[in-house]
Order: structure tokens, then C-alpha cells, then sequence
């Protein structure tokens, strides 16, 4: 086997620059690319050591791609640092980047957008080699890393240096931000101002230039054989889940998996089983008209008060980046035929979602006759609903929800 190439992408930081003070209270950032990447290669040996594979000799290539900035500017700076000679005297910060270039010309010829600087002895071409000898490359990005990934793969695939074809290859995206981040935290997010921090909002609107530039990478990556693990985080401060599970889009590369931690899951309220079981209607191909989307304010961690680590803490248990190679060489049945489907979603720019929509939404996803002929999910559906009495949710959002929930039950007929 040749040695797989584990890659990170970090999300975005505040840059120290512009924000010295959230450095010195919270401290430098956790989630870098390195440790993204040492989580990943642990994760692949541990797959591997316990998979016939083990007869292999095999070396894992780590490669920690790091830069701040725009979602252009990143995938620019990583092209550069994959396939070109790369000076390790630059680094990783905004103050060495260009002018923005426009998104309609930066992919597929994401060179154009960066001036080169060579140094041959700090070039590094044994990262493109890597790539394009190995057999399988798993790449992990966490939030707005995510994107810059997609569209890096995506580019990386229209220029040959890698080929779905001949290698297995894998996006894990960890809270990926696909349908941007929540609308109310833009309050918060204003006082770290940068080009960076700003963008992240033009992915709540479908009509912008990045969403359009990430929903055509999206359908390269897929269409031409890549897998992609959708990670979201239950209690997700920044990502709401519609977003980081990617409900926006169809297609069987796609695997949604929700990382809840050990004590909300043992105690966990009939939402959250309501949640796991709109991703296993999604994982096998069927339609939860919108459920959770609905469902996502009442799954936000809060950024004031009590902070959540929703956002951050899914990247620190191996078992996270254990799914994402597991699916990796895991029999799908999928062609380079099967086409990338946008399923399009209520307002993403939404502060406050329609509060009549969770109730038609419940009403239509249980009245689907493809969910009702499906024996395991009806029956996931039933268990689940026991829960639904004996939930008693304090007094705010989610008695609000449990209302709602009751209208559709009485809305919808049970019996099939």
C-alpha cells in the first residue's frame, strides 16, 4: 500500500493582530492544522493495525496545511504549499497576502491568485508526490477549513494531481460551515471584523460568489468519486446543524454523522433522538423535508454566559476521525454518474425561523411513504416518539418546540 497522505485544514482564527485580547483570555488556538492531522494519522493507524492491512508496511505522509485568511486566499496558499516550491520562511498570516482575487478566476487555476516566492531549498515537492503516489488521501478540515478544502480538492482533481479514479480519497469536515453560521452570533463575530470573519456569512445566502464556487467544487469532488463525512456537533455555538451536515445537498458520497458527548447522549432529550434519527433518514437517501433545519436553534451552544465547546470539542475524541476513514474505504455502490442534487432550504439569513415550520415539517417528513416503507426507520421513528411524553423541557424554546412537535403528531396518522 502506498503510504496515505493524512492532510488538515485548520478553520479560521482571529488573527493576534487584530485581536490581541482574545489570545491573551483564550489563549493561542487549539484547533491547528497539526494537531488535525496528528489526530487524523492516529486515527488511520489504528484502523489499519486492526484491518487486514496490517500485513502492509506503511508510512503515513502528515501534511499540516496552515494559512489565514479568505477562503481564496487559503486554497491559493495551500495550492502553493502542495504543488509548487514553497518558501517555510512565509507564514502563516494575512499581513503576506494579496489582494483578493475574484472567485470566478481563482479555481480551477488557483495559481494565478498568488505571487510565488521559490527558495529551492525550503521547497517541498514531496507533498505533490506523496499525493499523487498514494492510495488512498484523507483530508480533514474543521469549520471554515472545511470549505477551503472542498474547493482545494476540487482543484487538486481538475489538475490531475488527484485522480478518484485510481485513489480513495476522503473529506472529513469537521462543523463545516456549508450554510454558513448561525445569523445571530454576526452581533458577536462584528467585534473581530476581518475580510475572513466577514465572508463567513456570504455562505447563509445560496445566490452569493462563494457558495456558488463551493457548490460546483462540492459537485466535482463527488461526481468524480471523492467521499465526504459530515460532521455536526450537538450544542454547536458558531455552525447550526442543518449547516455542518451538509442539508443543503443529496448525493451517496455524503455520510452525516453527530458528535454528542457522553452525558448528553445518556441523557439526552427527545430532540436530540429526534435529530439522530433525521440523519439516518438522510444517510439512506431519503428525505427529512426540512426537519433539521427546524431543528437546529434548539441544538445551538451559547457564546455568552456558559460557553459552549460544541464547535471545537468533536475534534478531540479519535473516534471522530476514525468515521471519516472507515467510510473512507467503506463500499458505497455509487458511480462518477451519480449527480450532486441541491435540495434548497428555508432561509439561511433567518434570525428567527418560521414558527410553524418545525410542525409541517414533522407532518410531512412521518406522512413520506418512503419513510413509512421503510421497516427500520419507522421503527427508530416509534421509539423515539415513546420518549416524546415524558419529556418535559423547561419553560422557553424548547416547551415552544415540544408544542409545535405535538401539533404534528396530531397531524399525522401513525398507522401504515
Amino acid at each position: 500500500m502506498a503510504c496515505p497522505p493524512a492532510q488538515g485544514v485548520h478553520g479560521w482564527f482571529p488573527h493576534e493582530s487584530v485581536s490581541p485580547w482574545i489570545h491573551s483570555l483564550l489563549g493561542p488556538p487549539t484547533g491547528t492544522s497539526k494537531r488535525l492531522v496528528s489526530f487524523a494519522s492516529a486515527a488511520v493507524r489504528k484502523c489499519l493495525a486492526a484491518s487486514r492491512h496490517t500485513k502492509f508496511e506503511c508510512t503515513i505522509a502528515t501534511i499540516p496545511l496552515e494559512w489565514n485568511g479568505t477562503v481564496e486566499e487559503r486554497v491559493a496558499a495551500h495550492m502553493d504549499q502542495i504543488s509548487s516550491a514553497y518558501s517555510s520562511t512565509h507564514s502563516a498570516s494575512t499581513d503576506e497576502l494579496p489582494s483578493r482575487a475574484n472567485l470566478e478566476d481563482f479555481r480551477p487555476n488557483v495559481h494565478a491568485s498568488r505571487t510565488k516566492s521559490v527558495d529551492e531549498k525550503s521547497a517541498l515537492p514531496w507533498r505533490k508526490e506523496a499525493i499523487e503516489a498514494a492510495d488512498l488521501v484523507y483530508f480533514v478540515g474543521h469549520s471554515q477549513g472545511s470549505i477551503v478544502t472542498t474547493i482545494l480538492v476540487a482543484s487538486l482533481v481538475d489538475q490531475g494531481i488527484l485522480d478518484p479514479a485510481r485513489q480513495n480519497v476522503c473529506i472529513l469536515a469537521l462543523a463545516g460551515i456549508s450554510h454558513g453560521p448561525f445569523p445571530g452570533i454576526a452581533s458577536i463575530v462584528q467585534y473581530l471584523q476581518t475580510p475572513a470573519s466577514a465572508q463567513l456569512f456570504e455562505l447563509n445566502k445560496p445566490e452569493s460568489a462563494l457558495s456558488q464556487c463551493y457548490s460546483t467544487s462540492l459537485a466535482t469532488v463527488l461526481e468524480r468519486g471523492c467521499r465526504l463525512v459530515a460532521v455536526g456537533s450537538w450544542m454547536d455555538e458558531v455552525v447550526p446543524l442543518h449547516s455542518s451536515l451538509l442539508c443543503g445537498y443529496r448525493h451517496p458520497h455524503i455520510h452525516r454523522v453527530l458528535f454528542v458527548e457522553d452525558a448528553e447522549l445518556t441523557g439526552g432529550s427527545f430532540i436530540l433522538h429526534l435529530a439522530i434519527w433525521c440523519i439516518r433518514l438522510l444517510n439512506r437517501g431519503l428525505s427529512d423535508h426540512g426537519l433539521i433545519y427546524f431543528l437546529s436553534p434548539l441544538a445551538a451552544g451559547s457564546l455568552v454566559g456558559t460557553v459552549s465547546r460544541g464547535h471545537t470539542i468533536l475534534y478531540e475524541d479519535l473516534c471522530t476521525f476514525r468515521t471519516g476513514f472507515e467510510f473512507l474505504v467503506k463500499e458505497v455502490g455509487c458511480t462518477e454518474t451519480n449527480k450532486l442534487i441541491e435540495v434548497p432550504l428555508p432561509s439561511t439569513t433567518a434570525v428567527r425561523p418560521d414558527p410553524f415550520g418545525l410542525t409541517w415539517a414533522f407532518a410531512r417528513v412521518v406522512s413520506d411513504p418512503a419513510v413509512r416503507s421503510d421497516a427500520a426507520i419507522w421503527a427508530y421513528l416509534i421509539e423515539t416518539l415513546d420518549r416524546f411524553d415524558k419529556w418535559n423541557p423547561p419553560a422557553g424554546p424548547l416547551r415552544d418546540a415540544k408544542a409545535q412537535l405535538a401539533h404534528g403528531i396530531r397531524r399525522a396518522s401513525f398507522r401504515k
